[in-house]
């Protein structure tokens, strides 16, 4: 009978324990009322005024006024000159030469592009090859009537 009495007090403590552990734990606080002392103490008007002036729209940027032109100081020192002009090598390049049937004649590279092998005289796309020596250098007139001499590399 006292196991029986220890084994109804135990399983009485082990429910209030598995009660008190599942209950919710603390309950909200009730709102606090506003009185008048907590009252906000602009007036409705100047409310209405201070609200209007802190908001903005988040879709707009802020439209910044005209800048204003940039003076140059007279303490700045005056911009360098640019430099002069570099001039270009020529669009027409002497790649080597060729002997071909006892002939010497000049392999040249065009703007076009293309890479052509050509002897003394007149030639396609209105050049004219004027001279072409064994010290590696070549004579061409262009289409528009300029001469360039032109050195092998």
């Amino acid at each position: 009978m006292r196991k029986l009495t220890l084994l109804a007090a135990a399983l009485a403590l082990g429910a209030t324990a598995w009660g008190v552990l599942r209950a919710p734990s603390a309950r909200p606080p009730a709102p606090v009322p506003i009185s008048s002392a907590n009252a906000d103490p602009l007036p409705q008007s100047k409310r209405s005024e201070t609200a209007a002036s802190l908001t903005r729209d988040l879709l707009r940027y802020q439209i910044d006024p005209e800048p204003r032109p940039v003076v140059p100081s007279a303490d700045r020192a005056p911009l360098p000159e640019p430099p002069a002009p570099v001039s270009l090598p020529p669009a027409e390049r002497l790649v080597g030469f060729v002997r071909r049937g006892g002939q010497l004649l000049a392999a040249l590279s065009l703007p076009s592009g293309e890479t052509v092998v050509w002897g003394l005289g007149p030639q396609a796309a209105g050049y004219n090859v004027l001279a072409i020596d064994e010290e590696r250098v070549a004579r061409l007139r262009r289409p528009d009537g300029t001469e360039v001499t032109l050195a092998a590399p």
